[in-house]
């Protein structure tokens, strides 16, 4: 299994810019800044970055240099014209190292109402978006200077076989950027198709599609080992499904398992699903208990077994975030309004008691951007 490690040399000279998208609807302004201290968990408001409408999804922009230097932002506009008035779009953005603003670069349409995800390939040149509202997903190439050029892809993610919206929530490529993968909620689907990295494009062919047990509702993805291993966390039917992913883009079913810890289901409650630097734990969060549920990855197929649940600091834990370290989870508790900090032990994943909890109001994207400040 490939592993991330969690060495970090001397950590009282680490420090991050901690950047929280959040839904402006709900009190909040835009995207917030925080510094974020390695060494003790130490979490300090900075302020408004950047003034924005519902940047409800952030990604970090880096270099296609073997150093891989962090050189942007990206964010999503979240709204849509059936109800806002506006339509979806996207936003890139310069970060002051020192101040942690941002300064907009360029602004383009997400191709779609309502852009709920944003993230990038494996070279960091191509922005994929999923638009929840519209059952769209869209590919934007990015260039060095944070500037988005005409969309390559641009898919209707639309099921004849179901008589439901479409409504695709995550879409990324796997790791090692053959393939492309949208979560689509509303189907409950996952559509894989196949990627072509030096153009940009989404081969135009019919995808392969998984269809998970009616009512999952797939909202977000993570992977293991160089994306040999797919973890999907299903918003509606509260489960993790594992899923191996054959060299050709196809999908196998490993196991479903619950995020809760009685089995309980509650619909529309699971939100994040992440898995430790170290491959050896996986993590995900349940709205209305307000639980962060910890698993064991088995190091020999990938399958999960349950280990514990924890209050998640707050209330309904839309979001979360592990520090590169794998010693901190920053956890974004949507209805109460805060950000709460926990320390991880690398060695069993078990979470430490709350370190903090800081307010902001509808937390929901939460990433790091390192810098010697």
């Amino acid at each position: 299994m490939t592993t991330t490690g969690t060495g970090t040399g001397d950590e009282s000279s680490i420090h991050y810019l901690l950047f929280v998208g959040t839904y402006t609807d709900r009190g909040s302004d835009g995207i917030y800044v925080f510094r974020f201290t390695e060494k003790d968990g130490n979490l300090s408001p900075m302020g408004l970055a950047a003034r924005a409408i519902n940047p409800s999804s952030l990604a970090i922009v880096r270099s296609a240099n073997p150093h891989s230097k962090v050189v942007g932002l990206l964010s999503v506009q979240e709204t849509s014209e059936a109800t806002d008035g506006l339509q979806g779009g996207v936003v890139s953005y310069a970060v002051d190292h020192s101040s942690g603003n941002l300064q907009v670069v360029d602004r383009a349409p997400s191709h779609g109402d309502g852009p709920c995800s944003i993230t990038l390939d494996d070279t960091g040149r191509y922005a994929f978006v999923a638009n929840f509202w519209g059952g769209t997903v869209a590919v934007l190439p990015i260039t060095a200077d944070l500037r988005f050029n005409m969309a390559t892809t641009v898919i209707q993610t639309f099921c004849p076989l179901r008589f439901v919206p479409p409504r695709p929530h995550a879409f990324q490529t796997i790791p090692g950027n053959r393939f492309a993968i949208i979560a689509e909620l509303g189907t409950d689907r996952l559509l894989t198709y196949p990627f072509d990295a030096r153009t940009g494009r989404i081969e135009a062919t019919e995808p392969f599609a998984f269809e998970l047990k009616t009512g999952s509702g797939p909202r977000h993805m993570a992977f293991l080992n160089n994306g040999r291993i797919l973890y999907v966390v299903n918003e509606i039917a509260c489960t993790v499904a594992a899923l191996l992913v054959e060299d050709d883009g196809r999908l196998q079913l490993l196991q479903t398992i619950s995020t809760l810890e009685d089995g309980t289901r509650l619909p529309g409650d699971a939100a994040e699903v992440i898995v430790h630097p170290n491959g050896r734990f996986l993590y995900a969060s349940t709205r209305r208990p307000s639980t962060i549920c910890l698993y064991r990855i088995d190091s020999t197929c990938g399958r999960l077994s349950f280990v514990c649940d924890y209050a998640s600091g707050g209330d309904s834990p839309a979001v979360f975030a592990i520090a590169p370290s794998g010693r901190w989870l920053i956890v974004g508790n949507q209805s109460s309004g805060n950000l709460a900090v926990f320390p991880i032990d690398p060695s069993t994943g078990l979470l430490g008691k709350l370190r903090l909890a800081t307010p902001l109001s509808s937390p929901s994207s939460i990433v790091f951007f390192p810098t010697s400040i």
